[in-house]
């Protein structure tokens, strides 16, 4: 019998499986549990971007011309007129795209079907990246209409048709559906609705980062319980487990580590918060998924090195003041010891490492633990413009196959940097970007506009250091600031010369607008991203898919 079966939801980036389902089933399989594992949202890329897919939409978009619906506009004209051809080309575009020939113009052509999709169905847009209906992600009321709306939700028929008959044929006691960002949260709860609809005593649990972020002010989820039965926040090993016993046995889900739940009208949660030990947790497991089927030409496989911040001092981020995220770190030894085995077992050999940053000591470790194995591994981490990054241990990181490398630069601006306690300095920054682009690591820099106090002059030193060092600096990310809640910022305004705090009175808003006393308001940090994006994209030609983590390397060859 299948104890569970757990599910990744759309709207995420389908270019590589993420790391919550293999996590949590190589645990549970490892207690003797037998869980499935569906990675919804790749499959519902794959279909949507298909000849079949297509063609429902083409004739949508006929439609609603014929009957003058003046809202579809020019783009739904040009998208009509060239339907057949982007119909026509999709499957070959996704072949050669996933066999690494043709990229941009495959890339290129996915993004226009993707268009077409959108224009069919507006105000739904959806990309490889966003997901946006009329109805806000984040208001409990939104939420309800949307998950209803067959016009709009453009997930309904396809869960419908394709996902829930899939689904119930394991015939479990239990779902469990990851998720990881806002983009989901519609799609997360249409599947749970849908699940209940058809198996009204399925037990449905949700959780991941996201819904994560909930548990200390847990009554935002009462309504979330209207389609789900409950949330694990945090870390899932240990807590899923004990609930799936809980459900085959009817036991008290008090008794559940980290479980939210409602019971009558009353908002529940229990008492034992539990972090699992990162050094007992096993190799994570990808039996199941479809691997053929991710956007990319490699298959990338997330591992990771630690679980939270070992810096977490970063003024605009949550991590700042967060106490359930603490770091716990996995040894170098059995990190690399996971990459051998899953090389192994799923013949590839590109990594990402799922951190929220990475160390240096700990890369230094991780490449003489890969050196010692002599393992053909190409890997990529998240991490800090930390001195400790010396010439000689990149390019011994190079050695051991780091090949990309992503920096949080975030400004250039000395005040600036100070005043986020980034503990870094533009000196250091640029010696590191050019120690690591000659030693053969892509780097790929974040930087974002209207930190508190920022001036536009102080923003004009962020672009000027990224324009004037593009021979060393590979890819750019970018954005403006945003504040969040449980940030140091957001709970120390007076500090950062913040008048007035204008909380969303949407229940899933973790940012808030704001009043600034001095520096750049946020619609002026928005011009300058804007301006900034225009001077980014005459440099570094490849940036328009730099969320495809490994698509800007490949085209460049940097991964040989």
């Amino acid at each position: 019998m299948v104890d569970a079966v757990l599910i990744f939801p759309p709207q995420w980036i389908p270019d590589h499986p993420y790391l919550s389902l293999p996590a949590l089933s190589s645990f549970l399989l490892e207690k003797g549990f037998d869980v499935v594992q569906e990675d919804v949202n790749v499959l519902f890329y794959d279909y949507l971007l298909s000849k079949g897919g297509l063609e429902k939409y083409y004739t949508l978009i006929g439609e609603r011309l014929n009957g003058g619906d003046g809202t579809i506009g020019k783009k739904g004209k040009f998208y009509y007129t060239i339907g057949e051809s982007i119909i026509q080309n999709v499957e070959s575009a996704k072949c050669n795209l996933r066999k690494g020939k043709n990229i941009i113009n495959g890339f290129t052509l996915l993004r226009a079907a993707l268009e077409m999709v959108s224009s069919a169905c507006y105000p739904t847009s959806i990309t490889f990246d966003t997901f946006l209906m009329e109805y806000s992600p984040l208001s409990v009321q939104s939420i309800k209409k949307a998950v209803f709306d067959s016009k709009q939700n453009i997930f309904l028929n396809f869960f419908e048709d394709e996902v829930i008959p899939n689904l119930l044929r394991h015939d479990p006691p239990l779902f469990a559906i990851s998720v990881i960002h806002n983009t989901q949260l519609i799609p997360a709860l249409t599947l749970a609705s849908r699940l209940k609809k058809y198996e009204e005593e399925s037990y449905v649990v949700l959780g991941g980062p996201f819904l994560s972020a909930f548990l200390d002010m847990h009554w935002r989820l009462k309504d979330v319980f209207d389609f789900a039965d409950s949330v694990i926040a945090f870390d899932g090993e240990t807590a899923l487990a004990s609930l799936i016993e809980c459900v085959e046995k009817e036991k008290d889900f008090l008794t559940v580590p980290n479980l939210i739940f409602r019971e009558g009208e009353r908002i529940k949660h229990s008492s034992t918060f539990y972090r699992d030990d990162m050094n007992a947790l096993p190799t994570p497991n990808f039996d199941g998924l479809p691997l053929k089927l991710y956007f990319s030409p490699i298959l990338v496989l997330p591992v990771q090195t630690a679980r939270g911040c070992y810096w977490a001092r970063c003024a605009f981020c949550p991590n700042s003041t967060g106490k359930r995220s603490r770091y716990r770190s996995r040894d170098a030894a059995l990190v690399a010891e996971d990459m051998d085995n899953l090389q192994s077992r799923y013949n590839t050999c590109y990594f990402e490492l799922a951190d929220d940053a990475v160390p240096p000591q700990k890369l230094r470790q991780l490449s003489e633990e890969l050196l010692s194995k002599d393992m053909d591994a190409k890997w990529t981490a998240f991490t800090r413009l930390e001195k400790q990054f010396t010439p000689p241990l990149l390019s011994r990181m190079y050695e051991a196959g780091c090949r990309i490398l992503y920096f949080g630069l975030e400004s250039a601006n000395p005040r600036i940097l100070k005043l986020m306690d980034k503990g870094t300095d533009i000196e250091t920054a640029h010696r590191i970007l050019s120690d690591s682009h000659h030693a053969g690591i892509w780097n790929h820099v974040y930087v974002f506009f209207g930190f508190p106090t920022e001036t536009e002059k102080e923003a004009e030193d962020t672009i000027r250091f990224v324009v004037e060092n593009k021979d060393i600096i590979n890819s750019v990310g970018f954005g403006y600031f945003v504040l969040c809640e449980g940030s140091r910022v957001y709970e120390n305004k007076e500090q950062f010369r913040i008048e007035k705090i204008i909380r969303s009175e949407e229940e899933f808003s973790l940012s808030h607008q704001y009043i600034p006393l001095e520096g750049m308001d946020q619609n002026q940090a928005k011009q300058i991203a804007r301006r900034f994006h225009k001077e980014v994209e005459k440099i570094f030609h490849s940036s328009f898919i730099y969320n495809f983590r490994w698509l800007s390397p490949l085209l460049e060859h940097y991964l040989d």
